[in-house]
């Protein structure tokens, strides 16, 4: 089949172009999926939003529950000196700080179920003081332990130079077993019960700077040792039991101008002054003195 010229005008001459048929056989396609493909790609997408809508759900939850916030997590709030916790807290594992503090007008509690343990570090991580508190027994290392009151005033104090109580009072319901000395102003006892200096195989000293005054006012005085010697104060008197007493450094008033025998001179009585000292005389004299002798 011949087709019709289509004439183009150009400035030379007339060009004449020839335009065949051409016949397009088109055929129809459809686009998409039928039948199971298109189902499940349906229960798929519906499978991906409800598991975004629970996921969604999901985290809204958690935020209501723990309470987020821009300040911290519920109870537990982010502050510019560290953290601030309201009510009660449980450490599963260690916990380093630099502080723990309670809040005003509240007490601090810490509870453990079994032992409790605190350590503490110097600059170059070497341990340094630690304490550890047992069910049974509490111990304590540290180049020295110390206890103040709010006043900053030491109550107690361990340390390689000895202990030290500040308190004006010491109170000890049992016996007290000192290996070495006590630096004190007073010893006593309950009222009603007895007081008892006691050594066992050493002797014991009682010293003072000035003097020792023992005193029992509603009882007697004991004193005993080895059991060869036994003092008593009852009564308004004084009962020495002993095979000897020795008095020694005694002063002795000068004898008269008579000599008398050496035997007889070996031999002298105690005098009592007015003040309560005591002096010695020769046994065959009176207790006097002469002028010049200054002794009372």
């Amino acid at each position: 089949m011949k087709n019709n010229g289509i004439c183009y005008r150009t400035d030379d001459d007339m060009v004449y172009v020839e335009q065949q048929a051409f016949y397009i056989v088109t055929e129809t396609f459809r686009l998409g999926m039928n039948g199971w493909r298109k189902k499940c790609v349906y229960l798929l997408l519906t499978f991906l939003l409800m598991t975004i809508v629970i996921n969604l759900s999901l985290t809204l939850w958690m935020i209501k529950v723990l309470e987020f916030s821009l300040d911290g997590i519920g109870l537990l709030k982010i502050m510019n000196q560290g953290l601030k916790l309201k009510g009660n807290s449980y450490i599963v594992d260690n916990l380093t700080a630099n502080s723990i503090k309670s809040r005003t007008g509240e007490p601090l509690s810490i509870k453990s179920n079994k032992d409790f343990m605190m350590r503490s570090r110097n600059a170059n991580g070497i341990l340094s003081n630690y304490m550890h508190l047992e069910s049974d027994q509490f111990r304590v290392l540290a180049g020295k332990f110390k206890i103040v009151d709010h006043r900053k005033k030491v109550l107690f104090s361990v340390g390689t130079n000895g202990v030290y109580i500040g308190t004006e009072l010491l109170k000890v319901p049992g016996e007290v077993i000192v290996d070495g000395s006590i630096l004190t102003t007073l010893v006593t006892s309950e009222r009603g019960e007895k007081l008892r200096l006691e050594t066992s195989t050493r002797k014991l000293e009682v010293l003072g700077a000035n003097c020792v005054n023992v005193d029992s006012r509603a009882g007697k005085l004991e004193a005993e040792a080895y059991d060869d010697f036994r003092c008593e104060s009852r009564d308004g008197r004084v009962h020495l039991i002993a095979d000897s007493i020795y008095v020694p450094h005694i002063p002795t008033a000068r004898a008269s101008i008579f000599p008398v025998s050496a035997s007889v001179s070996t031999i002298h009585q105690i005098c009592v002054c007015e003040n309560g000292k005591l002096f010695t005389a020769p046994s065959h004299e009176e207790c006097h003195m002469s002028n010049d002798e200054v002794i009372c």
